[in-house]
């Protein structure tokens, strides 16, 4: 087990080795903001945006990703009147959207404190540190003015279907079962102009896991796509390197209904 931890390691040092020789940063960035555009995003305006709001809010400036892009170029539109965010966490993600989407609507699920899964994952396994953690978010939610804070477990929402949502953020369980149940049930909720952003979406992996590293957010949308149900697009996650090429190169999905969708059930 040791030599094949020590291989592996060796193995992937000398691929991001021969990555770095090749990454052409400015050319990844260029493919980036057509994807923006292509989209109806503005990539610049949105950075300047959030230039403003990391010196404003500093608690927002964290986990930072595309995600943040994507959400602040959404707010110029202004169209967005209510959201979803599946996978609360630290609330740092919460803060955000409370302070682009003021006048929204926003839901926030994540699992009760109490919950086993909960208690096991993300580091925060001991008394204490759940504790901690627990207090943090808390405080950080209490200070945003338009979010209702659910504490259940997100496949509940199978059970709540009739409220739709603009802009959904699927950012729970990353691995099966739990991510294609909640891409399906966020999908019963997606209004019908909305759009749906799942995080973290690998297409390719040698092992895969329930919480963390998975291709089943990608198998599950390429299933709905294949039933016409659905259009998707994969927006690279981070484009520094050794993120935005290669191996380690990870997505943002973003998810909108069909034109058949439309006609079918809307």
């Amino acid at each position: 087990m040791m030599l094949k931890k020590i291989y592996t390691r060796l193995h992937n040092n000398l691929k991001l080795a021969l990555l770095k020789s090749s990454y052409d940063l400015k050319k990844i960035e260029e493919k980036q903001y057509s994807l923006y555009k292509k989209l109806g995003y503005d990539r610049e305006a949105a950075k300047k945006v959030l230039d403003t709001l990391y010196t404003d809010h500093p608690n927002t400036k964290v986990l930072i990703s595309e995600h943040h892009r994507l959400f602040a170029a959404i707010s110029l539109l202004n169209n967005t009147k209510t959201i979803l965010e599946i996978g609360t966490y630290t609330a740092s993600c919460t803060k955000l959207l409370s302070v682009l989407f003021p006048n929204s609507d926003i839901t926030t699920y994540d699992l009760p404190d109490d919950d086993p899964i909960f208690s096991e994952t993300y580091d925060r396994n001991s008394k204490e540190k759940r504790s901690i953690f627990i207090k943090d978010r808390d405080a950080l939610l209490s200070s945003c003015q338009n979010v209702n804070f659910i504490q259940k477990n997100s496949l509940e929402l199978q059970f709540n279907s009739n409220k739709k949502f603009d802009l959904i953020w699927v950012d729970g369980a990353h691995g099966y079962p739990v991510v294609a149940m909640d891409i399906m049930n966020s999908l019963a909720c997606l209004s019908k102009g909305g759009a749906m952003f799942i995080d973290d979406v690998w297409t390719k992996r040698t092992l895969n896991d329930p919480n963390y590293r998975s291709i089943g957010a990608y198998e599950s949308i390429k299933a709905l796509q294949h039933s016409q149900l659905i259009n998707f697009e994969l927006i690279p996650k981070r484009i520094n390197f050794p993120h935005g090429k290669g191996f380690m190169k990870k997505y943002i999905a973003r998810v909108t209904h069909s034109n058949y969708s439309k006609n079918k059930f809307f």
